[in-house]
């Protein structure tokens, strides 16, 4: 059975109950449990509406392209979010749950992302009082910026392996992006 993990604001939970039956471009025609393997842990270190990119090298990253990551970056990832979410980032303690995995499927490999429409039973919970110290110890770049459609519209020209998430929450695009 593989390790699966839930992120939440909400302390104390015993069981994750299915709800949001649209996430990461995948409809369900009902509500289900949302989880992640733990490669992708990192990119839920966020509270639930932040919006986010992320990319990293991986097997389908070009020569070219390994080679400008390794000369730009000091980490294996990189995490980008909106300055104005970086002082809720910096107070909201995360809790970060173990389920049993029986029940999922997995959605999308690269993400590591997987669903269940059944209520998922809670294994372990573990305390983020520090999201912003728990990511940095994971060897992953945090950087904040005003808006993220400029690095949306710049790793186009990559072949980096890029997650965009919650971006219908992200800042209006401005004409001069």
């Amino acid at each position: 059975m593989i390790n699966l993990y839930h992120t939440s604001t909400k302390q104390g939970l015993t069981s994750i109950i299915p709800k949001n039956n649209n996430h990461f471009g995948i409809k369900f025609p009902q509500p289900v449990v949302w989880a992640v393997e733990k490669h992708s842990k990192p990119l839920f270190l966020f509270p639930q509406n932040c919006p986010r990119i992320s990319f990293r090298v991986d097997a389908k990253t070009s020569s070219d392209d390994r080679k400008k990551f390794k000369e730009e970056y000091a980490s294996n990832q990189v995490i980008i979010i909106e300055s104005k979410w970086y002082e809720i980032l910096q107070n909201q303690p995360l809790y970060q749950y173990e389920l049993n995995s029986g029940n999922f499927n997995l959605e999308k490999p690269s993400l590591g992302l997987y669903s269940s429409l059944q209520s998922a039973e809670i294994l372990n919970q573990k305390l983020i009082s520090n999201p912003i110290a728990e990511i940095i110890s994971l060897n992953i770049e945090l950087k904040i910026t005003p808006s993220l459609w400029k690095t949306f519209d710049y790793l186009s020209k990559f072949t980096y392996q890029t997650f965009f998430i919650n971006l219908k929450n992200a800042s209006p695009r401005m004409i001069f992006d």
